[in-house]
């Protein structure tokens, strides 16, 4: 009845606002009170996780995070983001000790407090609470770790083709009837991840414990069409007689897919012995319009252990599975297509030269598939799930720091793929589309130019060994590739030259059983201009 009454005869007329242990008669004011004071919480934690990250460069020698003479100052961006978070940090404290001094009036009414009383409240207890939680605080960021990603992508794609079908001649054994194709989905992706990443030690085992979620949604719309084309004479072929007007494209059904996880691992160190335990529980959920959506979770793992010999050689055995929401629908039946399951083991040895930081890796692995997407033997316009497929291989990588300013990085596989279940077309032979053999080799130079640093040049090749149709009839030869690069970066800055397939190679990067082949990409440039916050 006493603060009932305190509120009706409040001299300021506000209306009430929920306070700890009072009514405050100022929501608006004390709303935007809560803002300033989370902003300013906001500006301090990224002030502190700039000042640790540049703290943590100096201690481990990192250069990346200074600038590029080496002398041990931050880059500019770094100090103008300092700088510009102090004064965010000074102005947001200004203004919530102003606002405060608003609320001094009703916080004494509701709380019917003297003024020696307030004063307690508002300094005394506030350094104390403070001085109390700074300190742990203040030792959870040096020890942890949060990251927060986000990511926006969006795809448009144009598809327009012209396939033989059915893959057999006329009776005058020289024409080819054809259809026509023309797709044009468009893809938005967003993905989130947080996590937080901490090191602490429980005895003599020292562990770094990484905790997240992360969420993943795509939207995917598409226009298509398809039909007959003009049939061709394979013996004298007259291109261009298909008129392109007549296609009308069709809305197809939208399609929605969503996941949702949460992960934990946790790296344990006991004398050499390097252990990894790791769990996932994924949620997914796939809706093609004007259908029932469909549903599927699991719960994966990952676990690895390595041995840490002091010459610098580390064998290690892992086993993972994974679990990864599949874009798309299957043509013939109009449903969503599930998920994709994995499960790998891998045996291997890693080896690093004390003192130096090349590293070499040797590797055989057994990799398990289930609800792979191949294309449809049967039909041109449509891509199947089979039921489980096998990968079997062997990887060979060197990363050679040959000098300060020279790196080389080489790498071999390997693959023995093979259908177990699925197609009876396919069952018993090698995956479609999949190399039997990989290798590349890249060199990467940093150098100067006219006494001014920051210049890198590299250049490499890549081949590309032969790949199957998937039921082991036509084959698809291989290829060799050169690519280059040039490159300057500048404190913050970057730009630099890509070229791929340098000599503008025809080639072809895959061959179906159903009889058409694609060409891989001609000489490509890509330029990029870059900035590192």
């Amino acid at each position: 009845m006493r603060r009932r009454a305190l509120a009706s005869n409040n001299p300021y007329g506000w209306q009430g606002y929920g306070w700890p242990g009072a009514v405050i008669r100022c929501p608006g004011v004390a709303a935007f009170a809560d803002w300033i004071s989370l902003l300013r919480g906001a500006a301090l934690w990224l002030l502190w996780g700039l000042i640790v990250r540049q703290l943590r460069a100096l201690r481990s020698g990192d250069n990346r995070a200074m600038s590029n003479n080496n002398n041990g100052y931050p880059t500019s961006a770094s100090a103008w983001t300092t700088v510009f978070l102090l004064m965010l940090a000074y102005v947001l404290s200004f203004v919530d000790r102003q606002i405060l001094s608003l609320l001094v009036g009703p916080i004494r009414a509701d709380l019917d407090i003297s003024d020696t009383q307030m004063s307690l409240l508002m300094g005394f207890s506030f350094a104390l609470f403070y001085t109390l939680c700074g300190i742990p605080l203040g030792r959870l960021a040096d020890n942890w770790t949060l990251r927060q990603n986000l990511r926006w992508q969006r795809s448009e794609v144009s598809y327009q083709t012209i396939y033989g079908w059915p893959w057999v001649l006329a009776p005058d054994n020289r024409t080819i009837n054809r259809v026509y194709y023309v797709s044009k989905p468009e893809l938005d992706v967003w993905v989130a991840d947080h996590n937080l990443e901490g090191r602490f030690d429980t005895g003599a085992l020292q562990h770094q414990l990484l905790v997240g979620v992360d969420y993943q949604r795509s939207h995917l719309e598409r226009r298509q069409a398809s039909g007959l084309a003009t049939p061709l004479d394979l013996y004298t072929p007259v291109y261009g007689s298909f008129d392109p007007s007549q296609i009308q494209l069709i809305d197809q059904p939208d399609q929605d897919t969503r996941q949702e996880g949460l992960y934990v691992q946790d790296q344990i160190r006991l004398g050499n012995w390097l252990a990894t335990l790791g769990l996932r529980k994924d949620w997914a959920s796939s809706r093609v319009q004007g259908q029932k959506a469909q549903k599927d979770d699991a719960v994966t793992g990952r676990y690895a252990l390595s041995y840490l010999f002091e010459n610098g050689v580390t064998p290690y055995l892992s086993y993972s599975e994974s679990f990864q929401p599949s874009i798309g629908i299957n043509q013939a039946s109009g449903q969503a297509f599930k998920p994709l399951e994995g499960e790998q083991w891998e045996l291997g040895v890693k080896y690093q030269p004390l003192g130096s930081d090349s590293l070499y890796t040797a590797a055989i692995f057994d990799l398990r598939e289930k609800n792979r997407q191949m294309s449809d033997p049967l039909n041109p316009f449509n891509t199947l799930q089979n039921g489980e497929t096998r990968a079997r291989g062997l990887e060979l990588e060197a990363l050679v720091a040959i000098n300060a300013d020279w790196d080389l990085i080489a790498n071999y596989t390997r693959l023995d793929t093979e259908t177990l279940k699925g197609d009876p077309d396919q069952q018993g032979h090698r995956l479609e589309s999949v190399p039997e053999q990989m290798a590349s080799l890249w060199s990467m130079h940093r150098f100067r130019l006219g006494g001014v640093a920051g210049f890198r040049a590299g250049a490499g090749v890549r081949y590309v060994g032969a790949s199957w149709d998937g039921i082991d009839q036509l084959k698809t030869p291989s290829t060799t590739l050169y690519d280059a690069m040039l490159g300057y970066e500048q404190d913050e800055w970057g730009v630099s030259l890509t070229a791929t397939n340098l000599a503008d190679e025809t080639y072809y990067t895959t061959c179906l059983n159903r009889g058409d082949c694609f060409t891989g990409n001609r000489r490509t440039l890509v330029g990029t201009l870059s900035y590192r916050f």
